[in-house]
């Protein structure tokens, strides 16, 4: 039985997060650059079309972002 599960985010996504900055203030900037993450994602050619980030709701500060790596890591959780 596994008692826990690692999931890597492609090797792409620091320097990503680095060019677009942290701090997304308005909802159409939030929902911009979790497009713009699924888009980088079929570009690099390291998964599917789809891409996610958590905001601080009160800062707009980014907490996490996530992509598709079905294809690559061979993992649907």
């Amino acid at each position: 039985m596994c008692d826990s599960l690692a999931v890597e985010l492609p090797e792409w996504v620091p320097a990503f997060l680095d060019e677009h900055g942290r701090r997304f203030l308005t909802a159409d900037e939030q929902m911009g650059f979790a497009i713009a993450l699924a888009r980088e994602n079929m570009t690099q050619m390291t998964g599917g079309p789809f891409g996610a980030a958590v905001f601080d709701c009160l800062t707009g500060d980014l907490v996490s972002v996530g992509v598709n790596i079905l294809v690559p890591s061979g993992c649907s959780v």
